[in-house]
């Protein structure tokens, strides 16, 4: 019996692989840090009803220390937080963009896309329905 080698398994580049683990830390902490700051006043309000909790339309209920970031209520803590993630976020978000514009990657997905279009200039969503005779964008 001869034993088969398994086939190469195509992965992610490194850079690839860093950007989404890079991503993921940032939205859970992000996450984390907004229930924390939801504690801090639990109540939803719709349109101009002010903030009294008489007039709220939902009452979040208060989430426990070991769902938020910092595991204790602290406002300012997580305030903190979450403004120092949505920087990791942005800034990762800023780079990819710088990236994929400098790398060709861009243009060459505008450059598929474009291909796909039909004859007449309109692309494939145009010609999604909801009923036959109903379309849903228009010219």
């Amino acid at each position: 019996m001869s034993e088969t080698a398994p086939s190469p398994t195509k992965r992610h580049g490194l850079v690839t692989r860093l950007w989404h683990w890079l991503n993921f830390a940032s939205v859970t902490v992000l996450f984390m840090s907004g229930l924390n700051i939801s504690n801090a006043h639990r109540y939803l309000y719709w349109g101009h009803s002010g903030f009294d909790p008489s007039q709220a339309w939902l009452a979040v209920p208060r989430f426990p220390g070991w769902a938020t970031i910092p595991g204790y209520y602290d406002l300012a803590a997580a305030r903190d937080w979450h403004i120092l993630a949505a920087w990791f976020f942005a800034v990762g978000l800023l780079v990819m963009w710088v990236v994929l514009l400098f790398s060709g990657r861009f243009l060459a997905r505008n450059a598929y896309l474009s291909s796909r279009m039909d004859t007449k200039g309109n692309s494939a969503l145009d010609r999604v329905t909801l009923e036959p005779e109903v379309r849903i964008f228009r010219n």
